[in-house]
């Protein structure tokens, strides 16, 4: 989206974006990097290619395994009250990273890929984010476009793309487990 889009229509829409993979550094690597100085970074950029001095829901994009997540929301906490975030939300996060990051400063809305053959968030998200009375965000409902015929099989081209970028499509490759907080585990 660009700001021209909101340009005198700001307070009609919820606006939400993501920090935290990088893709401009090192040769274009898309990178986990959600150091404070780079949070603070991201969000610059966002306020000035959007137009806009806030933003309404702003995503980890991946938890970064090299920062504690208590770091990170403190960071975004600042940004809270400085008033350029107004709420905060974690994507692809484990149940226990959720609770630690809401005990610094409430999460608005964990993300997670929930679908007809993705249903990990039912075993620990889904009764957490009740427990704790906030929002789940929900990504691919439709499978990516499977359901659509867009893909045959995870090995056609468009498939293989797609395999070698997202865990539930790399067989038995390690992957992010519930509660793992973004460690890596055997695939189910």
């Amino acid at each position: 989206m660009h700001g021209r889009a909101l340009a005198g229509r700001r307070d009609e829409v919820v606006l939400a974006t993501k920090f935290g993979l990088v893709s401009h550094a090192d040769g274009g690597v898309r990178q986990i990097n959600s150091r404070p100085e780079n949070i603070r970074v991201a969000l610059e950029g966002s306020l000035r290619r959007l137009g806009t001095d806030r933003i309404d829901l702003y995503h980890q994009h991946r938890v970064d395994p090299e920062v504690p997540i208590e770091e990170v929301v403190g960071v975004l906490a600042e940004l809270v009250t400085e008033g350029k975030v107004l709420e905060i939300g974690l994507s692809e996060a484990g149940a226990e990273t959720i609770r630690r990051a809401h005990a610094v400063h409430p999460v608005a809305a964990p993300q997670s890929e929930y679908s007809l053959w993705t249903r990990d968030p039912e075993e620990e998200i889904l009764p957490l984010v009740r427990e704790l009375g906030i929002t789940f965000v929900a990504y691919s409902p439709l499978g990516r476009g499977f359901l659509t015929g867009r893909f045959r099989a995870p090995s056609a081209p468009r498939g293989r793309r797609l395999a070698r970028r997202q865990p539930a499509f790399r067989g038995g490759e390690p992957r992010p487990q519930p509660g793992s907080g973004g460690a890596l585990s055997p695939a189910r």
